[in-house]
């Protein structure tokens, strides 16, 4: 129990299903509160342990799919992973998805400044 905590990985190789869909609710709300412009959704995903030392492993986690009328998801996918603290998105169906399992609590609200950059932006 002390290695789940203390090791990051571990972290988030055992976060449950249920903390993680309640997690990306929290994130959601606060996106949805600096950015109404944006669409959310919790969704649903499959994240994989890794390549080299799980390659078939896949674990059940949930994340928010973000989109916004007039701006493709790889514009938003570029912004991002170029904003001041890089945000590391999925593309999937003209949406991206910020998977909570790879974010920390403390990483929510860079996460969410990430997007407050895209505000009244161009498309």
């Amino acid at each position: 129990e002390a290695s789940v905590k203390e090791i990051p990985v571990l972290k988030m190789i055992c976060a449950r299903p249920h903390e993680l869909k309640e997690r990306a609710g929290r994130l959601a709300d606060m996106l949805k509160a600096a950015c109404p412009d944006f669409h959310y959704e919790i969704e649903s995903c499959t994240d994989q342990v890794g390549g080299g030392s799980a390659p078939t492993c896949e674990l059940e986690g949930y994340g928010v799919a973000v989109w916004k009328e007039g701006l493709s998801a790889q514009r938003m996918e570029r912004k991002l992973r170029k904003a001041p603290v890089p945000l590391i998105v999925r593309v999937n169906h003209d949406r991206v998805l910020v998977d909570v399992r790879t974010l920390s609590d403390e990483e929510f609200l860079p996460a969410v400044e990430a997007f407050s950059g895209m505000e009244g932006g161009e498309s």
